[in-house]
């Protein structure tokens, strides 16, 4: 791969075989933080969001995409998240810089009240968002937030 955009993953896309569907590939991740951004369920969905937060500190992972497969990343993200560079501190300390999808202000009457966990996914709900990466990446349709996940 030349030239690898470094992607930070903090909700949906931390389960391999959702983040396979969307890429068309496996991919390798490797645990990161990002400090200032809280993790927000978003009302009505089994996607979180981030937004700053002072203080917040998201856990994820940092993957390696090409341009291609983050053009699929953008497709499957929709208009409610912007792609933007963050900072994120890998396991060993080392801070880099990646892109992250950030929920847009616009979108923010979407944020719950409570933060988001991965458990969200449980019973069904990955097996439910692999069919609808597959779905929006093949037909090149926008968006996991009009799927209603």
């Amino acid at each position: 791969m030349t030239h690898p955009v470094r992607v930070f993953v903090y909700g949906s896309l931390l389960v391999a075989a959702v983040l396979r569907a969307v890429l068309r590939r496996p991919a390798a991740l490797q645990a990161a933080r990002l400090d200032g951004y809280a993790r927000r369920a978003l009302r009505g969905s089994t996607f979180p969001g981030v937004v700053r937060r002072s203080g917040g500190i998201t856990e994820g992972a940092l993957a390696l995409l090409s341009v291609r497969e983050l053009r699929r990343l953008d497709r499957f993200e929709d208009d409610h998240y912007r792609r933007r560079p963050v900072r994120v501190t890998l396991a060993d300390g080392r801070r880099i810089t990646a892109q992250t999808y950030v929920l847009e202000r616009r979108s923010r009457s979407l944020l719950a009240r409570r933060d988001w966990s991965p458990s969200r996914l449980a019973g069904g709900g990955a097996a439910r968002l692999v069919r609808a990466a597959r779905a929006v990446t093949a037909a090149g349709q926008s968006g996991k937030l009009a799927w209603g996940l």
